[in-house]
């Protein structure tokens, strides 16, 4: 199944159609992608079809959450989903408004996975009770993303994640 974010390619007979790369990969804003395609009698002809699918480059999880008692961000936390293809970068922090925030991020729930925890911050430095998870996925899938609090204390913040080139 294709997922957001994916650059997707398909061919179909002898024809061929493949993701290129990125048209300026230093420039994370820059979404042009490029795409080789052609279907001509040396290869047999054929059908090529490109799909790109748009996708947000940085998101808030939500814009706002406040937690108490999350356990390390294991319990009553502010979840969201992050789809994410084999090789895909992408780095996650918080802004503590008040508090201790707390990340983790689970794997997709499929096997051999079943959503086991991906990643973990608590603190981005001594002193500095942010968190920041920075991580390259091995596999394709809808990750979980769990914004909560140090050990069983209160915290709020704002979350967001962004993909990195």
């Amino acid at each position: 199944m294709d997922k957001p974010g994916d650059p997707v390619t398909q061919w179909e007979g002898g024809g061929y159609c493949a993701f290129y790369g990125w048209a300026t990969p230093s420039d994370v804003n820059d979404c042009t992608a490029i795409i080789h395609a052609h279907t001509n009698g040396w290869w047999s002809g054929g059908n090529c079809t490109s799909t790109v699918h748009e996708s947000s480059i940085l998101r808030d999880i939500p814009s706002h959450y406040d937690a108490v008692n999350t356990s390390n961000a294991t319990v009553n936390t502010a979840d969201d989903e992050i789809v994410l293809g084999a090789g895909t970068r992408v780095v996650i922090s918080t802004y503590a408004y008040y508090g201790d925030t707390f990340l983790v991020l689970s794997y997709p729930m499929t096997f051999p996975y079943y959503g086991t925890q991906a990643a973990a911050n608590d603190d981005v430095a001594p002193g500095i009770l942010g968190s920041r998870i920075d991580f390259t996925s091995p596999v394709s899938g809808t990750f979980t993303l769990h914004a909560g609090c140090y050990a069983n204390t209160a915290c709020g913040g704002t979350a967001a994640w962004n993909y990195v080139r």
